[in-house]
This record gives C-alpha cells, sequence and structure tokens, in this order.
C-alpha cells in the first residue's frame, strides 16, 4: 500500500471516531436534559441555560467545542440540583 492509501485509511478512521464521539456527546447532552426535568427544572429553564452556554437554544446546530460547553454548563447545574435536593431533603 502506498502513502496514499495509508492516509486515505487514517483519514477514514478519524472521522468514523468523530462520528462516534459526536453521537455520545448528544446522547449525553440528552441524558442532562432528561435529569434535570427529574430534579425538578422546567424545560425552558434548561434550554436558557444552553442559551447561556453557546449563545443559543440549537444544540443540533452547535459545533463540537459548543456541545461539549453545553454539557459542561449542564453537569454544573446538574451537580447544583443534586446537592440541593440532598441539602433540603433532610
Amino acid at each position: 500500500m502506498n502513502l496514499q492509501g495509508v492516509l486515505y485509511m487514517i483519514t477514514a478512521i478519524v472521522y468514523r471516531l468523530l462520528g462516534r464521539i459526536q453521537m455520545r456527546i448528544e446522547q449525553r447532552i440528552q441524558q442532562l436534559y432528561k435529569k434535570l426535568l427529574k430534579l425538578g427544572y422546567y424545560p425552558f429553564q434548561v434550554q436558557s441555560i444552553i442559551h447561556f452556554a453557546i449563545g443559543n437554544s440549537d444544540v443540533e446546530a452547535a459545533t463540537a467545542a459548543d456541545k461539549i460547553k453545553v454539557v459542561n454548563v449542564l453537569e454544573d447545574y446538574e451537580k447544583l440540583a443534586y446537592n440541593f435536593s440532598l441539602a433540603y431533603s433532610k
């Protein structure tokens, strides 16, 4: 196999991996969205959090970097809500 063939194979592998990572990030966003609803947030509040994180509420159109920001911010709010529920359920 020549160098061009090797580069083509590497590129194909990288694109496949990026697709899988992207899918996992989107699944994580959905998971966090559902958890926040269970913890007492309203859908419009979660949408506002997402808008705060990336400047709009359209996660599907967001870049990979923006989706990672959304995950990080939603995880912070999940921790906050969980700690709040623990503190006030005593």
